[in-house]
């Protein structure tokens, strides 16, 4: 049975969104094996697919590219700030 998530981040400017797919593209192709993913942008969201074969890993594999969302983004606000 396969398990999958999709992401999607909307209500961000363009400059972030390339930032965060560029950031999350190398994460994205390199999930473990049981696992697979693919990142997108459509207009102005960034689409994330992943999906696992082990609901465990794909938990796991979801709060890291959630984590690293967050991370990138609070960076951002830090950098625009200075």
């Amino acid at each position: 049975m396969e398990n999958k998530v999709e992401l999607e981040i909307r209500g961000i400017d363009e400059k972030t969104l390339l930032s965060l797919n560029e950031s999350l593209s190398p994460e994205i192709k390199t999930l473990p094996e049981p696992c697979r993913g693919e990142i997108s942008i459509e207009g102005n969201t960034l689409r994330i697919f992943v999906s696992c074969s082990r609901i465990g890993l794909l938990r796991a594999v979801v709060n890291s590219i959630i984590s690293t969302i967050d991370m990138l983004i609070e960076l951002r606000k830090v950098a625009e700030d200075e």
